[in-house]
C-alpha cells in the first residue's frame, strides 16, 4: 500500500446545495466547482468526558466520547462572475447560505438578499490523495477586503454537521459474486420492507455483497447475509428491504457483486457516502458511491454492482469540471460613500451571519443535526486620505447619521458585482499619520430599515 505525503497544490473543492439539511449531495455540474484563492479547510474535532468513577489512583482510568459537535470550514475565493446576466457566479451557494435568499431575474441579474433562514450545502474537498466531505454546512461569515491591487476576494467560513472521507488503498482480491442459480422464494408472500427471505430448490452460493433481482421486480437488492450451500437457505438483504410484495416461487437471479475487500487497515480510510474511483474506472465522471463500510474486515459495500480487479487502486473521487466565470479585479472597483463617489485606500466589509448549532440535542446519529439562525452583524471599515470635506464624517458619527456604502466592481455586462450597505451608521473617525499624508480610518455598522435589508450582493 502506498503512503505518499499530501501536496498542498493538489486541491479541489465543490459546494453543493442540499435538499435536506445534513444529507450529502454529490456534485454534478460545473457551477458547483469552486476554485479557491488560497487554502480551503474543513475540520471536526471529537471531545471526551473523563470518567468520574472513584479508583485508588491519580490516573484517569477511562473517558467517554461525547456526541460530535459542529465542525468548521473556510473557503477563500475570488469573485468570479459568469459573464452572462442572470447567471449565478462561482460559489453561488456560499453567497446564498451567507445571505439567505437567491433571486434570479433571467438575462438581468442574480441578487443575494437577506432572509431569516439560511440553506445548507455539502462541501467536497480533495486534499491530494484523500477526498473529504462536510454535510449540513452553513456560511456564517463573508469577509471582503478591497484595495487597488489584485483580485476581489471573499473569505467565506462557517460550520457543518458531519465529516467523512475517502482515501487511497488497494483491492485485496477481485470482485466475485456467488455461484447460486435456480433459487426460488419459499413460504408465504413477503410484504414490502422485508429483509429476511427464505430460498429453496437452487444450488450454489449466495455471497455477502451480491446484487440480486427477483422476477417481476426491477429493483436491485444487496445481500447482507448469504448462504453457503444448496437447497433451503435464508438470506438477508440490505435495508430498507423489499420495495414491493414478493410471492412464493419467484426466481432469484444473482446479477453481480457490490463488495470490495481492501488491503489490511484499508477500512479505516473510507466512510459511507463518499465516492471512489476503481483503478482507472470513474463511472463516467460520477464515481462509485460507498453505501457502507465494515472497518473490522476492511470491506466496502457499494451502492451498485461493481467490477474490481485484484490490487486495483481504490481512491476517493471528485468529478472533473471547469469552474465558471472570470475573476473581478480590484482596479475596476468604484466606491460610493454617502451618495458621492469616493476614492478610498481600502474598504473592508464583514458580513457576519452566525447560526447556533444545536449541540445539546441528543441524536441517534451521534452528530449535530440542526442549526438555528442567529442575529447578524454587518460591519465595514474604510481608509481615506484626509481631505477638508471629510471633517463632516465626525459630525455624522456623533449625530447617528446613516450613510450608504456601495462598492461596484464593473468588468462589463455579466461581469458586474455590487455590494450595497444602504444604512451604515458611522463611528467617529480615527486619524492616522503616515508621512507625508494623514488618513482617516472610519468604521461603520450596517443597520436594517424594514428588516432583512442591511446588505445585498448583486451580480448583473
Amino acid at each position: 500500500m502506498s503512503n505518499t505525503v499530501a501536496r498542498a497544490m493538489s486541491q479541489d473543492c465543490f459546494c453543493v446545495k442540499e435538499t435536506t439539511k445534513g444529507t450529502a449531495i454529490y456534485p454534478t455540474a460545473a457551477t458547483e466547482r469552486v476554485v479557491t484563492a488560497g487554502t480551503a479547510e474543513i475540520n471536526q474535532q471529537a471531545s471526551f468526558s473523563d470518567s468520574e468513577e472513584v479508583v485508588n489512583s491519580l490516573d484517569v482510568m477511562d473517558r467517554f466520547q461525547d456526541q460530535m459537535g459542529a465542525g468548521t470550514w473556510s473557503v477563500p475565493i475570488y469573485i468570479r462572475t459568469s459573464g452572462t446576466k442572470g447567471t449565478p457566479p462561482m460559489g453561488k451557494i456560499l453567497y446564498e447560505s451567507l445571505m439567505g435568499l437567491e433571486t434570479i431575474v433571467t438575462d438581468t441579474s442574480v441578487t443575494y438578499e437577506q432572509a431569516t433562514t439560511k440553506p445548507s450545502f455539502t462541501i467536497w474537498m480533495r486534499k491530494s490523495h484523500t477526498v473529504f466531505y462536510a454535510t449540513g454546512a452553513c456560511t456564517e461569515a463573508g469577509k471582503l477586503n478591497f484595495t487597488n491591487k489584485g483580485g476581489s476576494k471573499v473569505d467565506f467560513s462557517g460550520g457543518f454537521m458531519r465529516m467523512g472521507w475517502a482515501g487511497t488503498s488497494a483491492a485485496n482480491g477481485a470482485t466475485a459474486n456467488g455461484s447460486g442459480s435456480g433459487y426460488l422464494t419459499d413460504h408465504a408472500q413477503y410484504p414490502a420492507g422485508t429483509t429476511s427471505i427464505h430460498l429453496d430448490t437452487g444450488t450454489g452460493t449466495v455471497l455477502e455483497g451480491d446484487t440480486v433481482t427477483f422476477a417481476g421486480d426491477l429493483t436491485v437488492y444487496f445481500v447482507e447475509t448469504g448462504c453457503a450451500g444448496d437447497g433451503d437457505s435464508d438470506i438477508t438483504i440490505r435495508a430498507p428491504g423489499l420495495t414491493t410484495t414478493l410471492d412464493e416461487d419467484v426466481a432469484m437471479t444473482i446479477t453481480g457483486s457490490s463488495k470490495i475487500t481492501l488491503d489490511s487497515g484499508g477500512g479505516k480510510l473510507y466512510t459511507a457516502g463518499t465516492r471512489i474511483e476503481i483503478g482507472a474506472d470513474n463511472n463516467t465522471n460520477a464515481g462509485y458511491e460507498i453505501a457502507s463500510v465494515t472497518v473490522a474486515s476492511d470491506k466496502l459495500f457499494m451502492a451498485e454492482a461493481v467490477t474490481c480487479a485484484d490490487n486495483a487502486e481504490i481512491t476517493g473521487f471528485l468529478p472533473t469540471y471547469t469552474a465558471v466565470g472570470t475573476v473581478l479585479e480590484n482596479k475596476n472597483l468604484a466606491i460610493t460613500f454617502d451618495g458621492t463617489s469616493k476614492n478610498l485606500k481600502s474598504l473592508s466589509v464583514d458580513v457576519n451571519s452566525p447560526v447556533a448549532w444545536q449541540t445539546d440535542e441528543i441524536t441517534t446519529s451521534g452528530y449535530v443535526t440542526e442549526y438555528i439562525e442567529d442575529r447578524r452583524a454587518i460591519k465595514c471599515s474604510l481608509d481615506v486620505l484626509f481631505r477638508e470635506q471629510d471633517v463632516s464624517y465626525f459630525y455624522d458619527a456623533t449625530q447617528n447619521t446613516q450613510v450608504s456604502v456601495i462598492a461596484i466592481n464593473d468588468g462589463g455586462a455579466g461581469d458586474k458585482c455590487t455590494i450595497n450597505i444602504p444604512q451604515t451608521e458611522l463611528e467617529v473617525p480615527q486619524t492616522q499619520t503616515s508621512s507625508p499624508t494623514v488618513s482617516l480610518s472610519i468604521a461603520g455598522t450596517g443597520l436594517g430599515s424594514t428588516g432583512e435589508d442591511s446588505c445585498s450582493i448583486v451580480f448583473e
